[in-house]
């Protein structure tokens, strides 16, 4: 208790003393919205200028949520000009009068941009140091690119930037710089969401209609996040139209979507978006014997949004998503099972402007995830029931002060109360004879764990020179379980040492106190959350990133980054551990670590007719467990030496639309057998397979050690074309998408298997490999309304 003192008194005091603190000098604010939407811009460019438009004097970009702040404004006439790629400029005259804070919200609208960029002007209009390792693409860029099944997905599209690599081609989930998809933390409206995919991972839960901002940060993030050790992924939905009511209405070869946002009142409006995969459905179209022994699986997710606008200072929004898998076994087997699972997030969240120099949010937000299974065998004789996941209640408190013209000050702290549910059994029947609570009721408490996360934050963007920014900050973090506290730094520096080229560095250093374990005995998203207690040490990584930008050719962004990551305390379970282990939890798991390191080298055009990237990436990823592969040093399945990366989009005209990307990588690594052997018999058997006695011989492999060798390179390109029409009057896009346009035969797996040589009757083991997807066509339409 007397710790927990010592961490929240500073944390009330901080806030209380920033709140008071004495309004003494003249500050230019406001809020820069879309014009008839009405929806926040982000990173919006305000710059102020002298009377003749010579000098820029002051700039800064606009937060998440549309606001701005120019501290320290001297008395005296400007020109106040804000800018963002793909809406008109503002800009207007002002007489800045002493003492006197001036307020500016402003409706840029709309600008359909397809010429050249327009120049920006001025120190503060780039190189921000907030850009190291981020990577930033909207909705409607992922809508455009190839999807398998004309599905466009937001971390299949993340997978196609340089530094962020995948397991297999069947996944949505992202590593990134060497850290699994657990070590990424995914907010969706500042909600962290646990399970970020559909089955095997080959979509996620995040529909891309119901986006609005899509932003990923590699590596070095800032103090503003925290809990997690490699990345971030920082989504924000859209807000709904205040114009008027609009919607898309989308269908596709495997799902049907639809979005719809609209005005409640003068001051309120709404977005609701819907999605469905319908496998289940297009079973009915097959036989009576064929439904009977297929297994059943669809998902849907629902994404909404609410944003109520009571004045100028103040804001509520409120903002959920719900999403759900369902699976289930043929029904024509006598030994049946159930499975679902799912996301239920949601939160509310007030905006406050206190001052032009106080911006506060404040959020109760619920997270659950949940993992449901129900199995019967011999004609339901004898079934059970289980469960697991994690439930939590986070408050949430963040400021962005804006006390001098060089600093943007931003803070904040959160309290999260967790509730595991590690794997519990909830029901069970054996021989018709239900089995009282009694017998699991030791187990299933070992199963239900409850833990507490607190955190605070403080980071200072400071414009130390015209030529030099930093960002320097650090979070702290207390573990009561554990009675775990940690400060970490975190460090990041631009310098602009010539016309448009820019030095960046940072390092950063991050905890991850929740596990995600995963079961080695079954092939189902049965991995669990555990948190961290006196057995059991949060994870640790230290990030160190250097990088060079620059715009080599008008509209063209070069940039090459370094990196180096260390990763320490990280879970896995032992390979002798089952399903239904029964052991306590430190028992079942070990303890390990692994380092990353790498350059990743890219060409980005953001803007024009034609716009995409090209990406290289050198990478290494190695992991050590004193308990697995006999201590030494292995590669991870999701590492690849190399790695490129091409993606486009051109406008045709106004009616077609054409995207293709390229995908070329080192093979996957793979553990292979080296010789194999019959244990058993009369050793009467010349030949594996040859005779009649083989059934008597169980056949034994001897492994190289983990992940020694390496599948073929993996390569394919998708192409995908657009055409724009009317259907009773409303718009209407066509979209023909081709997947491995090329038909390249990529490895999903390898494995053992035999060969049958018909003269001379003898069978042989050879190593074979698996296909996924071959080249696969697909149709889709999406309707506008």
């Amino acid at each position: 208790m007397h710790i927990l003192k010592q961490f929240i008194i500073p944390i009330v005091f901080l806030f209380f003393s920033i709140s008071t603190y004495a309004q003494t000098t003249s500050a230019i604010s406001g809020t820069v919205k879309e014009d008839g939407s009405r929806e926040f811009i982000t990173s919006a460019t305000v710059v102020l200028y002298n009377q003749d438009k010579s000098k820029a004097l002051n700039g800064t970009y606009t937060n998440k949520y549309g606001f701005y702040s120019l501290p320290k404004v001297l008395p005296g006439d400007y020109i106040l000009n804000i800018r963002c790629i793909g809406y008109k400029d503002w800009t207007d005259t002002i007489k800045v009068a002493t003492g006197k804070d001036m307020t500016f919200n402003v409706l840029l609208p709309v600008q359909a941009f397809e010429g050249e960029e327009i120049t920006v002007e001025g120190q503060y209009m780039t190189g921000s140091v907030h850009t190291i390792s981020r990577a930033e693409i909207s909705s409607d860029f992922i809508l455009k690119m190839p999807a398998l099944g004309a599905e466009s997905d937001v971390l299949r599209s993340l997978q196609m930037l340089p530094g962020v690599a995948t397991s297999s081609e069947l996944s949505s989930g992202i590593y990134v710089r060497g850290g699994t998809p657990d070590q990424n933390l995914y907010l969706l409206d500042g909600i962290m969401v646990y399970n970020p995919t559909h089955l095997g991972g080959f979509m996620s839960t995040f529909n891309t209609n119901a986006l609005r901002d899509v932003n990923l940060i590699k590596g070095a993030f800032p103090a503003e996040y925290g809990g997690r050790l490699s990345s971030v992924l920082d989504m924000t939905m859209k807000e709904g139209s205040k114009e008027g009511y609009h919607g898309t209405a989308g269908i596709s070869l495997i799902n049907a979507s639809a979005t719809v946002e609209g005005p409640i009142t003068e001051n309120s409006s709404f977005m609701f978006s819907a999605r469905r995969l319908y496998l289940d459905l297009m079973m009915l179209a097959l036989s009576k014997e064929m439904r009977e022994s297929a297994i059943s699986y669809y998902f849907y997710d629902l994404n909404a949004k609410v944003n109520w606008e009571i004045d100028e200072k103040n804001h509520i929004f409120l903002s959920g998503m719900f999403g759900s898998d369902v699976l289930s076994a043929p029904s024509s087997n006598s030994d049946e099972f159930g499975i679902d699972w799912g996301n239920t997030v949601g939160n509310i969240r007030w905006m406050h402007i206190v001052s032009p120099k106080l911006f506060t949010n404040f959020s109760l937000i619920y997270t659950k995830y949940k993992f449901n299974s129900g199995f019967s065998f011999d004609s339901n004789r004898s079934k059970f029931t289980a469960t697991n996941g994690i439930q939590d209640l986070t408050f949430r408190g963040t400021l962005d002060y804006f006390p001098l013209e060089a600093h943007k000050i931003r803070a904040g702290a959160e309290v999260i109360n967790h509730n595991f549910n590690v794997f519990t059994i909830d029901d069970m029947v054996v021989n018709n004879i239900p089995v009282g609570d009694s017998l699991f009721s030791e187990f299933n408490s070992e199963k239900k764990l409850k833990a507490m996360e607190l955190g605070v934050y403080v980071q200072d963007e400071w414009q130390i020179s015209e030529l030099l920014q930093s960002n320097i900050g650090f979070r702290a973090n207390y573990y009561p379980n554990g009675q775990y506290f940690n400060v970490e730094p975190r460090i990041s520096l631009a310098y602009n040492f010539w016309d448009n080229m820019y030095l960046r560095a940072a390092v950063a250093q991050s905890h991850q106190q929740s596990h995600l374990v995963t079961r080695n005995d079954i092939n189902l998203p049965t991995d669990v959350w555990i948190p961290s207690s006196k057995d059991i040490l949060p994870g640790e990584s230290w990030q160190y990133v250097l990088g060079f930008e620059s715009e080599i050719f008008k509209n063209y962004t070069f940039s090459v980054e370094g990196y180096y990551k260390t990763l320490k305390n990280i879970y896995e379970y032992k390979d002798t551990v089952s399903w239904f282990s029964t052991a306590r939890l430190n028992e079942q798991l070990t303890n390990g670590g692994g380092e990353g390191y790498g350059l990743e080298f890219s060409i980005f055009k953001k803007v024009g007719k034609l716009q995409g990237w090209i990406g290289y990436t050198w990478s290494v990823i190695k992991s050590q467990f004193d308990e697995l592969n006999n201590g030494q040093w292995f590669y991870p399945k999701h590492d690849r030496r190399h790695d490129i990366k091409v993606v486009l989009t051109y406008n045709l005209n106004k009616d077609w639309e054409f995207s293709a990307d390229w995908v070329y990588s080192t093979g996957q690594p793979f553990t292979m057998p080296t010789s194999a052997y019959y244990f058993g018999g009369d050793g009467n058997v010349n030949t594996p397979g040859s005779n009649d006695l083989f059934d008597f011989y169980d056949l034994k492999y001897q492994y190289s050690g983990r992940n020694e060798y390496r599948a073929s390179a993996y390569h394919r390109m998708d192409v995908n074309v657009s055409r724009k029409a009317k259907l009773f009057g409303l718009p209407i896009v066509w979209t023909l998408n081709v997947y491995n346009v090329y038909n390249h035969m990529n490895p999903f797996t390898i494995y053992i298997g035999d060969e049958y040589n018909p003269n001379n009757r003898t069978s042989q083991y050879v190593l074979k490999q698996m296909t996924l997807f071959p080249i696969i066509p697909t149709l889709g339409v999406r309707l506008s309304f």
